[in-house]
């Protein structure tokens, strides 16, 4: 019997109730819109032109989900800028938001007195948790802020609490009247996604699992990510999900850009078809030309040997098809992290550069 069919096996392994914050994440969100239609309206002091999220790994994929699933109808620039750096445009007309899940990541953290010399208009986004610094600094200077009890998030991993980061980042901008985020559409998507998400869970056996099929396929090879710009946020999630929840070597690459330079790459090294393996994820509602690059691109792939694998979205809408990869991914990272034999909430490597850094 195969690990992902073996609940003891499974449970020994994952030794910090990372399935049980994948299954939780439609209640992450639920919490989310409950939070929001219990909070008052917030007001900024003057207009702005932009919005600028500033988190680290983790702390930043929410933001990065929400400005490309969304890109079409967010009224202002919703920039990610991670790092100790403030970009020269950072100004009095800018939303500068502070993300970081445990409130004590040290570059966002950094850029605080420089944000105040700018003048511009500070937000935090964090986990509600003893000892925070950035919860203290949110309260203390009365910033607008989402603080969340992480209770629907048992491993406490930031890359498994993203409900909290995605409509926690949307139900912000709806409090500030930056975005108008449809809360009863919301509450529809979340329980779409909860039926969904049940056919991924681990009691599904393999042979009636996309997920844990997928992922026995992807074992022993390095993956390619591949999807229209729209899946921007969503590639990088399971980029990061694949690297750092099953130990997995992956990458990302979006349609139309990667046409422009990445085909020519697929000639060399020439035992590239033996070490890595395509994931392309089709979605509904493209235009007809980026449907068509799409199809052409996996056909370049194939003839260039590389294996080719398919995920196609079921949901329809922009935010429901990146709710539904969003936790499609945070499964099959689980099950290949698994197969691979390791513990998915544990980072050595990061954990160990952190010591070293320190």
């Amino acid at each position: 019997m195969s690990i992902l069919d073996n609940p003891t096996k499974r449970l020994t392994l994952d030794s910090q109730q990372v399935g049980e914050s994948i299954a939780l994440l439609p209640k992450q969100l639920t919490q989310v819109l409950d939070d929001i239609k219990k909070q008052p309206k917030l007001k900024l002091s003057r207009p702005i032109n932009k919005i600028v999220v500033n988190g680290m790994g983790g702390s930043n994929l929410g933001a990065r989900l929400v400005a490309s699933s969304l890109a079409e109808t967010l009224p202002l620039p919703l920039l990610i800028e991670p790092g100790y750096t403030v970009p020269g445009y950072i100004d009095r007309e800018t939303l500068y938001i502070v993300s970081s899940y445990s409130g004590t990541t040290e570059e966002p953290l950094s850029v605080v007195p420089e944000l105040k010399k700018r003048h511009c208009q500070i937000a935090a986004i964090t986990a509600d948790s003893p000892n925070n610094p950035l919860a203290h600094l949110a309260r203390h200077n009365n910033w607008p802020a989402y603080i969340f009890d992480p209770r629907y998030n048992p491993c406490g991993q930031p890359r498994l609490g993203l409900g909290y980061a995605t409509f926690g980042l949307l139900g912000l901008l709806y409090q500030l009247e930056l975005y108008p985020f449809d809360l009863k559409t919301a509450r529809q998507l979340v329980k779409d996604l909860a039926k969904l998400n049940e056919t991924w869970l681990p009691e599904k056996p393999t042979n009636k699992n996309k997920a844990k099929k997928l992922a026995t396929k992807l074992y022993g090879r390095q993956i390619w990510l591949v999807g229209p710009d729209c899946l921007n946020g969503n590639l990088h999630i399971l980029r990061n999900q694949l690297n750092e929840t099953a130990k997995n070597l992956a990458n990302y690459l979006t349609v139309p850009e990667l046409n422009h330079y990445a085909m020519e790459g697929l000639s060399f090294p020439p035992n590239l078809p033996d070490t890595i393996i395509i994931l392309s994820f089709k979605v509904k509602g493209l235009p007809q030309r980026l449907e068509r690059r799409l199809y052409l691109t996996d056909k370049i792939f194939k003839q260039n040997k590389l294996p080719v694998l398919t995920y196609e979205a079921k949901s329809s809408s922009h935010l429901g098809t990146a709710l539904e990869i969003l936790a499609f991914g945070s499964w099959l990272s689980y099950y290949l992290g698994l197969l691979n034999g390791v513990d998915p909430a544990k980072i050595p490597w990061v954990d160990l550069f952190k010591k070293e850094l320190a």
